[in-house]
């Protein structure tokens, strides 16, 4: 399965404190996903949840469902 991060760092243009999306982690639990961060040099990411689907967006920015990519059904395969 695959796991979503996020990073939480001070913007350089502003220096207020943002968040942004980290790397996926491919692991069997949340569990193994925190530890595996932790020990292989991604301690700086939080690991917030199982990834379910990623939904692109069209040209205008706008969310493109007939583009998206369902995992949970990917998982159960």
């Amino acid at each position: 399965m695959k796991y979503t991060t996020i990073i939480k760092a001070v913007d350089p243009k502003d220096g207020k404190i943002k968040t942004w999306g980290g790397p996926y982690i491919e692991a069997l639990s949340i569990e193994d996903a925190r530890s595996y961060c932790q020990n292989n040099g991604l301690g700086y990411c939080i690991v917030v949840g199982q990834l379910i689907a990623e939904i692109p967006c069209d040209d205008n920015g706008k969310p493109d469902f007939k583009e998206k990519i369902d995992f949970d059904v990917i998982n159960l395969n």
